[in-house]
């Protein structure tokens, strides 16, 4: 499913984080310590692969460049 809902497990509960600009399904989201942000990166989209990245701060997803590696799809997340 193509979905653009964000959650965050703090060890004992789930809390829902803004939603994704548009939706996307199999991206990856990691910490970047650099940005001091949550990023999410790649995806699909009914089109096909995105190379869309934003990375959250407290003002809600902002676009940031891609990572550098092309498009992420179905990605593990540690």
């Amino acid at each position: 499913a193509v979905l653009s809902d964000v959650w965050a497990w703090n060890g004992r509960s789930w809390r829902r984080l803004p939603s994704l600009p548009e939706p996307r399904a199999g991206g990856a989201m990691w910490w970047d310590a650099r940005l001091a942000a949550l990023v999410y990166s790649g995806g699909g989209t009914s089109q096909g692969g995105s190379l869309a990245t934003w990375a959250l701060d407290d003002d809600g997803w902002r676009d940031v460049p891609p990572p550098g590696f092309g498009t992420v799809f179905q990605a593990p997340i540690a």
